[in-house]
């Protein structure tokens, strides 16, 4: 039992043979792929143009070129890649060759087999692979496969490709429409409208207004459509009218956000432009300290508000943080000029001051940094706290009373202000006389206020000794008095002054004062009385009450 080994030589020229069967399939399917896909574009291409098919048209005339292409690609392509197989090799060879008489296809049922299972004997089978070898030696493979036979194809659908590439660089807007038209854009083409001139991409102050301008040549049409979309939103369609003979504008008023647009005009479509709106700067943290006058007694204190009511005389101090760098700032308040106010290093924070001596209304102009935008801040206010009067009224005696020449009178009265008591005085005049004035001082502090120098509220007692202070006093005599108090000022001089509701005290004998006295303590005892018959009706009343419920039950 004998193999027969390959012959390299002849080896090689099989695997040559299939290497060059599959380059003239490759050539052979790529020019026709080639000259499909051109041809089928160009006629779709040119039917679009001419009929400016619909969506759906479009699709279904697209599913069409695609499955068409597929079909060329399979059988004139993918079909023709044969595997590497010897006897189909072999073949080929003696199609090309006839004088191989077979020799060939009996090499490759020999070579590298045992030639057992070939009928015949050894030494037949060993002449039959040495005459195949022999025979298959002058046999050139090129001329078994011809690659000069596909040059024809593939020359024409290089052409086409040529061709292709030209249409695509000589009118490369119409292809760039046709390819977005084909992904489903509504666009049209551009016939003899274009535009010339645009408004562009822009950036724009917040509260700004803009003109979006187009200007175009060729054919204008009546109107055109501006296309405009904010973030968030859908598109929304403008109509313009020609503002001149080749123009056309839209106002926006007061911008609030950003926005992209286009125009189409006619059959002219221009790119997306984007218009940015930049918003004024924004304050992430306020702090308003408030530092009142020393003469109110009151502490500083923080507010988190750009409104402020504050005391007079208060300096208020403006810390702010914004969320974007700064170049500039300035307070404008009232008539005056503005004024430039300090920036912190990083351009984020500001910090100012000013005394509220009077209601003022303010404003913040500042100025970012990356732009150089400058935007005015709404309007705040400072509003003044009124130094109010003082309050001061008599406790006792509640009303007029009568006394005696020698009466020494316990007085006592009941007085507030917001910031202080400074001082207080009792006036009295003699029979409507002179004023005349008795000092009681500064008043002392009262529990719960011992960290103020002037109490804010409080009642507080003196004795008034009649005979020591008018000493001239007659039966018939009538006092009429008061207490006055001053409010805590930052100047003593400008101290509000307040008198409470007078009082009168009219002279009268020992023998009128006792019945006086005794008149009261009559009423007092009937009063008494009073209470004392209508606390007993009440029992009365309450026992019989208990009876008849205590009835009702038993029954």
């Amino acid at each position: 039992m004998t193999t027969l080994s390959p012959d390299r030589h002849l080896e090689h020229k099989l695997r040559t043979a299939w290497h060059r069967h599959r380059l003239r399939s490759h050539a052979y399917g790529f020019a026709h792929v080639a000259g499909w896909t051109v041809g089928l574009f160009l006629a779709f291409f040119v039917l679009d143009r001419l009929l400016l098919l619909a969506l759906p048209a479009r699709m279904a005339l697209l599913a069409a070129t695609l499955g068409c292409l597929a079909t060329v690609l399979i059988r004139r392509w993918v079909r023709g890649l044969i595997r590497y197989d010897r006897k189909s090799i072999a073949a080929a060879f003696e199609r090309a060759h006839p004088e191989l008489l077979g020799l060939l296809r009996s090499y490759v049922e020999l070579a590298g087999s045992t030639v057992a299972h070939v009928h015949g004997s050894d030494a037949l089978k060993t002449v039959v692979y040495d005459q195949a070898i022999a025979a298959a030696e002058p046999i050139s493979v090129r001329d078994t496969v011809d690659l000069r036979s596909v040059i024809p194809t593939l020359a024409a659908g290089i052409c086409a490709l040529l061709v292709g590439t030209a249409v695509v660089m000589m009118w490369s807007d119409l292809v760039h429409i046709f390819a977005r038209r084909l992904l489903g854009d509504p666009i049209t083409y551009p016939t003899r409208t274009s535009i010339v001139s645009i408004t562009g991409d822009r950036t724009v102050k917040q509260g700004d207004s803009l003109d979006l301008f187009i200007t175009v040549r060729g054919i204008v049409p009546d109107e055109a459509l501006l296309r405009i979309k904010v973030p968030g939103a859908d598109w929304q369609s403008i109509e313009l009218s020609p503002a001149q003979d080749d123009r056309f504008t839209h106002r926006i008023e007061a911008l609030t956000s950003s926005f992209i647009y286009s125009v189409e005009c006619g059959d002219a479509h221009s790119a997306e432009y984007t218009i940015l709106v930049i918003p004024p700067p924004t304050i992430l943290k306020a702090r308003v300290t408030i530092h009142p006058p020393p003469y109110t007694q009151l502490p500083s204190y923080d507010l988190k508000t750009l409104n402020v009511e504050v005391p007079e005389q208060s300096r208020v101090e403006w810390m702010l943080e914004y969320d974007t760098a700064l170049s500039a700032a300035s307070f404008l308040g009232g008539v005056k000029a503005p004024e430039e106010v300090s920036i912190g290093p990083d351009g984020h924070s500001v910090t100012f001051s000013r005394v509220a001596t009077e209601p003022l209304t303010y404003q913040l102009r500042t100025t970012r940094r990356d732009t150089g935008f400058e935007y005015n801040s709404t309007q705040h206010r400072v509003y003044l706290r009124p130094d109010t009067r003082p309050d001061v009224s008599i406790l006792s005696p509640s009303g007029n009373i009568q006394a005696t020449v020698n009466k020494t009178l316990p007085v006592q009265f009941r007085a507030k202000d917001d910031y202080g008591i400074a001082q207080a005085w009792l006036v009295y005049s003699l029979n409507e006389g002179k004023e005349s004035r008795i000092e009681l001082g500064q008043l002392p502090s009262v529990s719960g206020q011992e960290n103020t120098d002037y109490p804010r509220y409080g009642v507080w007692p003196f004795v008034w000794d009649l005979k020591y202070h008018v000493p001239d006093l007659q039966i018939g005599d009538a006092i009429s008095f008061s207490i006055e108090v001053a409010d805590v000022r930052a100047r003593p001089e400008s101290a509000v002054v307040h008198r409470s509701q007078p009082r009168m005290i009219r002279v009268v004998s020992y023998s009128a004062y006792q019945g006086h006295i005794l008149a009261h303590l009559t009423a007092v005892q009937e009063r008494l009385v009073d209470v004392h018959v209508e606390a007993r009706k009440s029992k009365q009343a309450l026992e019989a009450l208990r009876k008849l419920v205590a009835r009702q039950d038993g029954d």
